[in-house]
């Protein structure tokens, strides 16, 4: 009898078991690179110059906006997660069909929209973003003192230069840096903030837009991806763990990619149960299609981003070209530009920051793992380009520049650690600074609108003709 009952509970323990891929809630070593929603506490640095018998006399860096809530639209669409959410978790309670574990299930269970994605939020950065803002003044503070610790009188807009796009990211990751570096908000009233069309070139640009017939769009790249064996193989997979029976849609899966992702940089100690629907290798082909994406937008995958990066380039230039000619009283000791995505990777592209041999296609992603252009170390949140100009003595070469990524030394060809002798970089990319405009962005919206005043002329002239007739 004793037997019959032990057979009994086996089988019955048998029956109420559901097979569990795995449990991101104990995973030791989740995956946290998340394409350009990376926080910036997983790939940060911290500058320690250590430069004997050189001097700085100037800084100037172009900072990404810290970590952001979406706007409306993409709120909108994140909040339908929800019906997403009660699926899975009927599929659990009525078929035990979901792979996910006990754990993650109650953490999606609990999961609710109304926690961040509140329309008051809406392209806002959040607590994190403000704080990594702040820290990030502080630790270059700390780490030229000689540039960024100025008696308070001397907080000038004279002193220090401060340029944004303007939109509600950039200028309250603006507002958050000036406090982290100066500290006393009274501070602020001495300083001044201005909006700097550079820095949101690209979007003013139809040719960078919408492409023209030598270099047509080539956006559709990471449409391609979605299509490929590893892709497809997401898809199958993620569906199967939630329980489906069907494939859910690639809109599906980028939604749930961006709450996980969002989860993340909002919160860097939590765990966000959207990140339980990937396992490590899916989250890389998420972030490829990313890197896919930026890498045509932005980066090497067409000739027309080469003609705007060098825009914030040509900014650099110009101010180190006055401090070499020892034009230093009257020149800011700081110059910081605030901006997005895009114009933080053209320059990048520009300097040729992260370029590899080959292209990134859709068809070639096994082939790409070990690419440079990977935008979780390129473009995360608070990403952050900083360049020194160093007066050096007893040097053959007494000016130099260091440069720094996400505060990291560059490894740049032709320089040590970092550490480039200005004539150098002057040959390197004199060229692209001199030949730099964006003319040819007017020229097509010129040659745009006349193409259309064309169009209209033929068809008023058809319809009189028709009239005649």
């Amino acid at each position: 009898m004793y037997f019959v009952i032990l057979l009994l509970v086996f089988f019955i323990n048998k029956s109420w078991t559901r097979d569990v891929d795995y449990c991101y809630v104990s995973e030791d070593d989740p995956y946290l690179f998340m394409g350009s929603k990376t926080s910036y506490t997983f790939v940060g640095g911290n500058i320690r110059p250590s430069l004997s018998n050189c001097q700085p006399l100037q800084i100037w860096g172009i900072i990404r906006h810290g970590a952001y809530y979406p706007g409306i639209e993409k709120m909108t669409k994140l909040q339908t997660l929800m019906r997403l959410r009660d699926q899975i978790i009927q599929k659990h309670t009525e078929r035990k069909d979901s792979r996910l574990c006990n754990e993650d299930l109650e953490n999606l269970q609990s999961w609710s929209p109304d926690q961040n994605l509140k329309e008051d939020n809406a392209n806002h950065i959040n607590n994190q973003g403000i704080e990594d803002s702040k820290l990030l003044a502080r630790r270059l503070q700390y780490s030229f003192p000689e540039l960024l610790q100025p008696q308070f009188y001397d907080i000038t807009s004279q002193n220090y230069m401060f340029r944004s796009t303007g939109s509600p990211r950039t200028q309250a990751t603006l507002n958050s840096f000036v406090e982290g570096l100066f500290g006393d908000r009274n501070a602020l009233r001495n300083l001044e903030f201005l909006n700097e069309p550079f820095i949101k070139s690209l979007k003013n640009c139809s040719v960078w837009l919408n492409g023209d017939d030598v270099d047509p769009n080539l956006l559709e790249e990471r449409v391609k991806f979605t299509t490929s064996f590893e892709f497809i193989n997401l898809i199958q997979n993620v569906s199967h763990r939630l329980g489906f029976k069907y494939n859910l849609s690639s809109e599906a899966i980028y939604m749930m990619y961006d709450m996980c992702r969002f989860d993340k940089s909002w919160a860097v100690n939590k765990i966000s149960p959207w990140c339980a629907v990937f396992n490590k290798e899916e989250l890389k082909v998420l972030e490829y299609s990313e890197d896919i994406d930026y890498y045509y937008r932005a980066g090497y995958g067409r000739n027309v981003n080469d003609q705007l990066g060098c825009i914030p380039l040509q900014n650099m230039f110009q101010h180190f070209k006055k401090i070499e000619r020892g034009e230093t009283d009257g020149q800011p000791k700081g110059i910081f530009h605030f901006t997005n995505s895009m114009t933080f990777l053209s320059l990048l592209h520009a300097l040729e920051i992260g370029k590899d041999n080959d292209k990134l296609l859709a068809s070639n992603y096994k082939y790409m793992s070990k690419r440079q252009w990977r935008t979780s170390f390129l473009d995360p949140l608070n990403a952050n380009f900083i360049a020194i100009f160093y007066k050096c003595v007893n040097e053959e070469s007494p000016n130099k520049i260091m440069f720094y990524l996400q505060e990291k030394p560059v490894t740049y060809d032709g320089c040590k650690v970092g550490l480039c002798d200005w004539e150098y970089l002057k040959n390197k990319l004199g060229s692209t600074v001199e030949e730099c405009n964006v003319d040819f962005c007017e020229e097509a919206r010129a040659s745009a609108s006349k193409n259309i005043i064309t169009s209209l002329t033929i068809l008023f002239i058809l319809f009189k003709l028709i009239l005649m007739m």
